[in-house]
């Protein structure tokens, strides 16, 4: 093993951030490490959770982590890495004015986002909006807004010149894995306050489908793909059979 320790920013080539991602190192250890993710939601004395505040935008949310680290080993490096095993869950709050105010990250990491309930979202189903922004010494800025569907991954490996912001559309949770094997890039800046075993169990169970539901995409994409196309056709059907006039035997006048 090299003595330098190495983490999956340092996989050669690997892009600042990914978009709809099935294919970068962060994915490829999700896919590993996924199974393991799904059995600990039913164990709820392995987590640690807290209420969230972001001080810069004052966006409020719901954190529960898995008190111990994975191990990842990672083929493109040849190294083990730590992972960090999160969940976020974001409730649909009205809010004065949108936040604006964006913020970068202490790790590289990987949002696997869902939809909050027994049902997974419609296509169409807009869970947040994201805007970001990419910029670093020589090299072009970059920003844009991505918008965030459940089944639709995205990482980030330059944390420190990447930022975002969330705009919630809808209440949503999402896992969030980080690769915390080197020291973070910038210390800790969060408002936090330590969420009671119970209030642990509530929210862990509320997550817990949308958690499998992650796990059976990331384990077969082209299956998830298929059963999302299903329920979008049948969705229009079902929105056009409703439209349609109904008709009874015996009825003669339109009145």
């Amino acid at each position: 093993m090299s003595a330098v320790q190495l983490n999956l920013a340092d996989v050669p080539n690997v892009e600042p951030y990914y978009f709809k991602d099935r294919s970068s190192p962060l994915f490829l250890c999700l896919k590993e490490i996924a199974a393991v993710i799904k059995a600990s939601a039913t164990l709820s004395e392995i987590w640690d959770g807290w209420k969230v505040t972001e001080p810069d935008s004052g966006l409020p949310y719901t954190r529960l982590q898995m008190r111990n680290t994975l191990g990842y080993h990672s083929p493109d490096i040849n190294q083990e890495v730590r992972i960090l095993v999160a969940v976020h869950l974001f409730e649909k709050v009205e809010r004065a004015k949108k936040v604006k105010v964006q913020h970068n990250h202490r790790f590289p990491f990987l949002v696997a986002p869902f939809t909050l309930g027994t049902e997974s979202s419609s296509e169409d189903e807009l869970l947040y909006s994201m805007p970001w922004t990419f910029s670093k010494a020589r090299k072009a800025k970059k920003s844009g807004t991505l918008k965030v569907q459940e089944g639709e991954f995205y990482s980030v490996y330059d944390a420190l010149n990447f930022t975002h912001v969330v705009d919630t559309k809808c209440s949503h949770g999402s896992i969030v894995i980080a690769d915390t094997t080197k020291e973070p890039l910038r210390a800790d800046r969060l408002e936090t306050y330590q969420l009671a075993r119970e209030d642990i169990v509530r929210y862990l169970n509320r997550a817990r489908p949308g958690i499998e539901r992650v796990a059976v995409v990331v384990a077969d994409p082209e299956r998830a793909d298929k059963e999302r196309l299903h329920r979008k056709v049948m969705a229009s059907v079902t929105a056009r059979r409703r439209n349609q006039p109904t008709f009874h035997r015996g009825c003669t006048g339109i009145d």
